[in-house]
């Protein structure tokens, strides 16, 4: 699994611990790695490109159809974070 998405995983565990995090791990440290975020009835889908960073797909936007792009996109961890807070509303 690609380190960053080790340290978003770690971060997870630290900031939203309730959170429940299914990963689907691409081939090797260049592809795309998925991880489906739950907490309360809520969910969010974090796609990990290593050329362009986390991008969010959220349940209740429109990028929820198949073949959209990431409705954000986040390079650095704790601002990931703190947008993942507010989405599951614990800030």
């Amino acid at each position: 699994m690609n380190a960053s998405v080790t340290e978003l995983i770690s971060a997870l565990s630290k900031a939203l611990p309730a959170s429940k995090a299914e990963i689907d791990a691409g081939d090797d440290d260049r592809s795309t790695t998925w991880i489906d975020l739950s907490l309360d009835g809520r969910s969010v889908a974090v796609e990990f490109r290593p050329d362009s960073g986390f991008g969010l797909h959220l349940d209740d936007e429109e990028d929820s159809e198949y073949g959209t792009g990431p409705a954000e996109t986040y390079r650095e961890i704790p601002l990931l974070i703190e947008r993942l807070a507010k989405h599951f509303r614990l800030v």
